[in-house]
């Protein structure tokens, strides 16, 4: 098991086979967070507004040993979720 572990869902959807995948990544693991970047407050992720969601979840990412990202693929490059939260890194 490894401590510490964030899995991200940068799927607009949480119940989509992403969503899946990183579910089963912390289940395989016996702990960890998910965040589920389309749940997120959308001005926060824009970097318009505060939210304590959007702060709580950048937090979590910096303090994680281990990061694992799940995204669906439009266009040959990650989603645009994805992009926004790694913006705000």
């Amino acid at each position: 098991m490894i401590n510490g572990l964030v899995a991200i869902n940068a799927s607009p959807s949480s119940n989509s086979k992403t969503a899946v995948l990183v579910r089963a990544a912390v289940e395989m693991n016996g702990s960890g967070e998910v965040i589920d970047i389309g749940q997120l407050d959308a001005d926060a992720l824009l970097a318009r507004d505060k939210a304590g969601d959007v702060t709580a979840a950048l937090e979590a990412i910096l303090a994680a040993r281990v990061i694992v990202i799940a995204t669906p693929v439009y266009r040959a490059s990650y989603s645009g979720l994805l992009k926004v939260l790694f913006d705000q890194l």
